[in-house]
């Protein structure tokens, strides 16, 4: 089965709704490692670049 089979089928399922099912606990799960993601390259970009000047 291929993607545009895939797509028919869930669309003659459950409409556009059935193509966003499971949308939001998806999005609940990615967030908090997208956040700590986010949050490590800042913290080493800021210790990069402060260790850059240190030699200047």
């Amino acid at each position: 089965m291929g993607i545009r089979q895939t797509l028919l089928e869930i669309w003659r399922d459950g409409g556009i709704k059935g193509l966003f099912t499971g949308l939001g606990p998806r999005v609940g799960r990615a967030g908090p490692s997208v956040g700590i993601v986010v949050s490590f390259y800042e913290v080493v970009k800021y210790a990069l670049h402060h260790r850059h000047e240190d030699h200047y």
